[in-house]
């Protein structure tokens, strides 16, 4: 079983999300990467696909970012056959 790493994301360019990203590369983490993204431009997006995310890419919120994060990520581990583990860092 692979892990799942679950970003939500809101109206950042890419220089706000690449220390992220960068951080996560070189973590070593071998596990599945994911972004639920609201509103992001087309190149953001291209350059997380382009390093392995998964785009969830939302227009339009019904709900609140970190409500729909694990709506997305119960989805997302059910659709695979995974176990969800929840781990916040602030």
């Amino acid at each position: 079983m692979k892990d799942l790493v679950v970003g939500s994301v809101t109206h950042y360019p890419w220089e706000e999300i690449e220390p992220w990203v960068v951080s996560l590369e070189r973590s070593g983490y071998t596990g599945h990467r994911a972004v639920i993204a609201y509103n992001l431009a087309p190149d953001v997006i291209e350059r997380l696909m382009a390093r392995n995310f998964y785009i969830k890419h939302i227009v339009r919120q019904d709900r609140l970012i970190h409500v729909d994060r694990f709506f997305f990520s119960v989805g997302a581990s059910q659709s695979n056959g995974s176990t969800v583990r929840h781990s916040n860092r602030y």
